[in-house]
């Protein structure tokens, strides 16, 4: 562009058509143009190195987009794999239910026949008993001594009611209870146990003074017995308490 330039200012000064100025004038417009045209070019290499990293970019940004598209697919698929199992064992399911529901019901079984003796009345009130069926067993012991209040076992069975009580931490109906077999069978073998228990209910309900007593009665009046040990051992405890 400048050779041109300098190519055409002899011309117009050869026919005498341009002064001094307008030479000097076209060859400043001339060095314009020349600087504005390189900036031009700069501008074009600087924006096609932004455009090739824009596109690297994207590319970039496409790939894990496709990486993340591709994980979302395999965890669909591998969910409704899942679904499709657990829907299967759902309809097996369904389908052992409603088999179930379709056999006929096994006949209820009838309850036990009444007791005919008082001996197997007494036996099935001590199976409750020893079950920790309790208020059961209390129910057949209070039904025994109804019907049977005289019988060789009425002392038994009214020492086993007290306990029934005492299992259910009933203290007061205990107490009542042994205190029956004290008064109402006092040549019965349950005599020191009724005692014995007799003595701890009052212990458990803090009545003291009762309970420390019937301990010692106990000792007092069957001292060569088991009862009487643990009524021993027992009054020691409290002895050594109050010290």
């Amino acid at each position: 562009m400048r050779g041109l330039s300098l190519g055409i200012i002899p011309l117009l000064l050869f026919l005498g058509c341009a002064t001094t100025e307008d030479v000097s004038y076209l060859q400043h417009r001339l060095y314009l143009l020349e600087e504005r045209v390189g900036e031009l070019s700069k501008a074009d290499k600087a924006l096609s190195q932004d455009l090739k990293r824009s596109k690297a970019d994207l590319e970039t940004d496409l790939e894990a987009l496709r990486g993340e598209v591709r994980a979302l697919k395999d965890d669909l698929q591998e969910k409704g794999e899942l679904l499709e199992r657990l829907l299967t064992k759902l309809e097996d399911l369904e389908g052992k239910i409603s088999a179930l529901q379709k056999r006929p019901s096994p006949a209820p079984v009838p309850p036990p026949p009444p007791p005919t003796t008082p001996e197997e009345l007494y036996h099935r009130a001590y199976e409750a008993f020893k079950a920790k069926d309790y208020p059961r067993a209390s129910s057949l012991f209070q039904e025994f001594l109804t019907k049977y209040p005289s019988h060789e076992l009425a002392d038994n069975a009214q020492f086993w009611l007290g306990e029934c009580y005492y299992a259910q931490k009933d203290y007061e109906r205990a107490i009542l209870a042994y205190e029956k077999v004290l008064t109402h069978y006092p040549k019965g073998d349950k005599v020191p146990s009724a005692l014995l228990k007799e003595g701890l209910a009052f212990l458990e309900i803090g009545d003291n003074i009762n309970g420390v007593f019937l301990l010692e009665k106990v000792l007092k009046e069957h001292p060569a017995t088991l009862q009487a040990e643990i009524a021993k051992r027992k009054l020691d405890l409290i002895k050594s308490k109050g010290r």
